[in-house]
C-alpha cells in the first residue's frame, strides 16, 4: 500500500512540472479580406496581406507583407515575448512606437496581445491601447479580433481578422 501512494505522490508531482501545451501559430497565413470584418479604410486598397509566424516556447514572430495599388511591402515584424511587460519596439515605417506584453488563457488556446501605441501622423502623436486576441478555430484558420481604444477620445475600434494557412 505504501509503494502505491508513493507511486501516485511521484505521478502527482510529475503532472505538476509539466507544461500547458499552448496552440502554435506557425505556419504562413493568408488574409481572407471577405471574411474578415470591420478592417480599417486603409485595406481598400489591398488587394494580398500575407502573414509568416514563428513561434516557440518563450516568443511569437509575425512579418507582414502586404500588396496592393501595383506595390508590394512588409512591416516591421512583431515580438512578442512571453511573459515580458512592455517590451518597447518602434515602427520607422508608420512612425509608431509600441510597447508589448502578452498573456495565455487557461488552457493554452488564446493568445491575448496587449499593446500600448503611440503613432505620429502630421506631427502630433496619437496614443491608443489595443488588445489582440488569437485563436485558431481549427487547423487551417486563424482569427485575429483586434479592439483599439483611442486615448484622446475614447472612442473603440473592433475588427475581426480571418487567416487561412496558406498551402
Amino acid at each position: 500500500m505504501m509503494k502505491f501512494v508513493c507511486w501516485v505522490m511521484v505521478c502527482a508531482a510529475a503532472m505538476g512540472f509539466q507544461t500547458a501545451r499552448r496552440s502554435d501559430f506557425s505556419g504562413t497565413w493568408k488574409l481572407d479580406l471577405k471574411k474578415s470584418k470591420n478592417l480599417p479604410a486603409a485595406f481598400q486598397s489591398v488587394e494580398g496581406y500575407t502573414m509568416k509566424v514563428t513561434q516557440d516556447d518563450d516568443s511569437l514572430v509575425a512579418v507582414v507583407q502586404m500588396e496592393g495599388s501595383g506595390q508590394k511591402t512588409s512591416l516591421p515584424p512583431l515580438v512578442c515575448r512571453f511573459g515580458h511587460k512592455d517590451d518597447y519596439t518602434e515602427d520607422q515605417l508608420r512612425f509608431a512606437k509600441h510597447w508589448i506584453s502578452s498573456e495565455w488563457t487557461a488552457p493554452g488556446t488564446k493568445l491575448i496581445v496587449h499593446k500600448k501605441n503611440a503613432l505620429t501622423l502630421g506631427g502630433k502623436v496619437q496614443n491608443s491601447t489595443e488588445t489582440d486576441v488569437w485563436q485558431l478555430k481549427n487547423k487551417s484558420t486563424l482569427q485575429i479580433s483586434v479592439t483599439v481604444k483611442s486615448d484622446e477620445d475614447g472612442t473603440v475600434r473592433s475588427e475581426q481578422r480571418i487567416f487561412h494557412r496558406a498551402k
